[in-house]
């Protein structure tokens, strides 16, 4: 069996707050590609949000526990 070695294209939609502590965005899947969302307070550490596997829509992404003023990245990676 022959594997691709292309990486999905991730395209991110513009972030928001729906909440007072929650921070939302959305990017486009690619259908059966597993995703894992990360974040980050310093960008040396990073901690799991969810993984989900692709539909090949739009996946929408919301963190329920981004609070406070403290600053927090965010990074989407597929294996």
């Amino acid at each position: 069996m022959n594997s691709s070695t292309n990486r999905p294209v991730i395209i991110l939609t513009a972030p928001e707050r729906p909440a007072t502590n929650q921070f939302q965005f959305s990017f486009i899947s690619a259908s059966g590609v597993s995703y894992t969302i990360q974040y980050s307070t310093n960008l040396k550490s990073w901690f799991p949000v969810l993984t989900i596997n692709g539909s090949g829509g739009t996946e929408t992404v919301i963190d329920p526990n981004a609070a406070g003023s403290a600053t927090r990245f965010y990074r989407v990676i597929t294996p």
